[in-house]
């Protein structure tokens, strides 16, 4: 498989591989538990516990030397992209987002899991935050949805429960933009809901 374009551009680029293998180091402590005899599989697999630890050297390492397809997913079809938007990891978010092909990107970008039935959109909305301590968090997994939002995702697609991502904002966020209608909060349920029929 040929390793997709990299944005050259990038500031958060890969800064060495002593770093990416010192990650690879870690992953792989915790994969061979995993997937004994299956190196390819534990080589994928890596993108996923990379998003998840926001580790954009090992993210951009795996895809451009490692030919792994930036839109992979585990067989409960968890993807990078859901795992990403989860945890509020905008760096690998929109470089997993730069690398899929353009052809993909809307079913990627749309797709859903086995474990909820939750499409990326959803898992950032999903997580129930506390009134206090949690705004980097927020402003983070509200920055990948307006991403999301921004690149396709369709906003009446419902999970296991029945909701759609305008439910979660409601439920999880709505209750931060009351008093900031300047807020990106504010912004990307205005934009939620204009795209959402009633």
């Amino acid at each position: 498989m040929t390793a997709p374009t990299t944005n050259n551009n990038n500031s958060n680029c890969f800064s060495s591989h002593s770093s990416c293998h010192h990650h690879m180091g870690v992953f792989d402590d915790y994969l061979k538990h995993c997937h004994e005899g299956c190196s390819r599989y534990c080589d994928w697999d890596r993108l996923l516990f990379a998003c998840q630890q926001n580790k954009l050297d090992l993210v951009q390492h795996l895809i451009t030397e490692g030919g792994v397809d930036p839109s992979y997913s585990n067989p409960m079809k968890q993807s990078a992209l859901h795992i990403a938007a989860r945890y509020g990891h905008i760096e690998c978010l929109e470089y997993l987002l730069q690398n899929i092909p353009s052809d993909r990107l809307t079913d990627v970008v749309n797709s859903k899991n086995r474990l909820s039935g939750a499409t990326p959109l959803h898992c950032c909305l999903q997580k129930a935050l506390n009134e206090h301590g949690d705004d980097l968090l927020r402003s983070r997994l509200v920055a990948c949805a307006l991403r999301l939002v921004q690149v396709g995702a369709d906003l009446t697609m419902v999970d296991a429960m029945g909701k759609t991502p305008l439910d979660y904002w409601k439920e999880n966020f709505e209750p931060f933009s009351q008093n900031d209608q300047g807020s990106h909060i504010f912004l990307l349920g205005q934009e939620l809901q204009s795209k959402v029929t009633v």
